[in-house]
């Protein structure tokens, strides 16, 4: 072989290898595991927004967020930001706890890198202070002329047409029914007088399983107008944390 012949399979074996070494390290270079700040650990913020428990917004401080099972907390600022700063990557249930407030959970929020300089953002939460709104009386009357049930709860102080108050209601099998033991729960609604009723048609009862003849007792709270319920995930029931305990007893009646 000439020697000219030689020297030009070296440079090409030479640039080849050059070649196939930068396609190796790009691949390297995406995969899921390269951290670009150079460890295991990055910043997370978030936010909140506080309102009171007529729906009216209130300062964003002093809200404790932390990290279930882990030492890591910190509080959030005027404008209801809050920063955890290395922070190990991997999923975390974020408890957001305040006085007057009732405790809610962000359930397996995945914190991952986000392969920039840039903080990861948990989402942005709206949550409201406990219910100031009590139940002093809870009945029931059933209309067999229009297959409804209308359900009867005073609310204390008496709400009006300028300030609304929430209720909640909560349906069981037995007298026993709450708002943290219960087969099904209504929807938050307003009453804008003394008295807030709902009515229900036979067959919304029906859609909860109920038949003709059975029992059914139901229980009134108050109400945040910013409720923070969520769902706890090792039960799969919602959780209503902002619920004022102060009512009456359940009240029941036979499905016709």
């Amino acid at each position: 072989m000439k020697l000219s012949s030689y020297f030009s399979m070296v440079s090409f074996l030479q640039k080849l290898v050059l070649v196939l070494g930068c396609i190796a390290l790009a691949v390297a270079c995406n995969k899921s595991d390269f951290v670009p700040n150079g460890g295991s650990n990055e910043k997370l913020n978030g936010s909140v927004k506080l309102y009171d428990d007529l729906g009216n917004p209130i300062i964003s401080n002093g809200m404790t967020v932390s990290l279930q099972g882990t030492s890591y907390s910190t509080v959030t600022d005027s404008s209801g930001k809050y920063s955890f700063k290395n922070l190990p990557f991997g999923t975390y249930t974020l408890v957001f706890t305040k006085q007057g407030f009732g405790t809610y959970k962000l359930d397996t929020f995945r914190f991952a890198d986000n392969f920039s300089d840039t903080p990861v953002l948990a989402p942005e939460k709206i949550l409201g202070a406990m219910a100031t709104t009590s139940i002093s009386n809870l009945s029931i009357t059933i209309d067999t002329l229009a297959d409804t049930i209308k359900i009867i709860s005073t609310v204390q102080p008496p709400a009006n047409a300028d300030t609304a108050r929430g209720i909640r209601l909560f349906f069981g099998s037995t007298q026993a029914v709450s708002a943290t033991a219960y087969n099904s729960f209504s929807g938050l609604y307003k009453a804008k007088q003394a008295t807030g009723s709902a009515r229900f048609s036979y067959a919304d009862f029906y859609s909860l399983g109920y038949r003709t003849g059975d029992s059914v007792y139901v229980k009134s709270y108050g109400e945040s107008l910013v409720p923070n319920d969520y769902i706890d995930i090792s039960t799969g029931k919602s959780v209503f944390p902002n619920v004022n305990n102060n009512t009456v007893a359940a009240v029941g009646f036979v499905l016709p």
